[in-house]
């Protein structure tokens, strides 16, 4: 096999070489058309590689004259992969080893779009049940299970006797919202977080060009 000599993309419109040119540049509190390219490549980046996928797999939904099982499965796999990414992005680096459930424990307690529904330990739960199973094994474990539930029913389910249903769709409206927040403040020139955010931010993408290195 020929040496490889594409240049490697962060995101639609940005490479690694695009981001090392800017980045010496970018302030934080100075907000600018380069941050603007910058942060809407890697909004792309979590567009097409999460949310698409999900979008596409939700619309067999739609088109299905039943509803197969499964399909949430692979929704929320991609939804734990949205938000450890996001989780990264937001402190500056990437999950380290044993910090899952950790990370977990934290967005799901203190992200308001969830509603509260992870309260009482359930945060902790999911993390080891949930998203370690999905991920490791391709199965959930501890008495959760995924379903399509109804509109008006909370994001977690408790089914009694230490057992669990995880409503998918609600669960992925909740990390889309999450999502869409996240990048409204980075965007912003105005939303007093958004300096902090951009200043992690940018720690990540240095961190990730470091770790895509051969």
């Amino acid at each position: 096999m020929s040496n490889w000599h594409q240049p490697i993309t962060l995101g639609r419109g940005l490479t690694i070489e695009d981001w090392k040119a800017m980045e010496g540049q970018l302030r934080p509190e100075a907000y600018n058309r380069d941050w603007e390219r910058a942060i809407k490549a890697i909004r792309n980046r979590f567009q097409e590689r999460f949310i698409r996928p999900i979008e596409a797999i939700r619309a067999k939904d739609r088109s299905s004259k039943r509803l197969a099982a499964g399909r949430g499965f692979a929704i929320t796999a991609l939804d734990c992969l949205i938000l450890e990414s996001l989780y990264g992005f937001e402190r500056g680096w990437h999950t380290q080893s044993r910090e899952t459930t950790i990370a977990f424990a934290e967005l799901l307690e203190k992200k308001g779009q969830f509603r509260g529904d992870f309260s009482a330990g359930l945060a902790a739960k999911f993390g080891a049940a949930v998203r370690n199973g999905l991920l490791h094994d391709g199965e959930t474990r501890g008495g959760w299970i995924i379903w399509k539930g109804e509109k008006g029913e909370p994001i977690v389910l408790p089914l009694g006797g230490n057992l669990y249903a995880l409503n998918r769709d609600h669960f992925h409206a909740a990390v889309k919202a999450i999502l869409d927040e996240y990048f409204a403040k980075l965007l912003s020139s105005t939303d007093p977080n958004g300096v902090e955010l951009r200043r992690t931010f940018k720690d990540r993408v240095n961190e990730l060009c470091r770790d895509s290195k051969p």
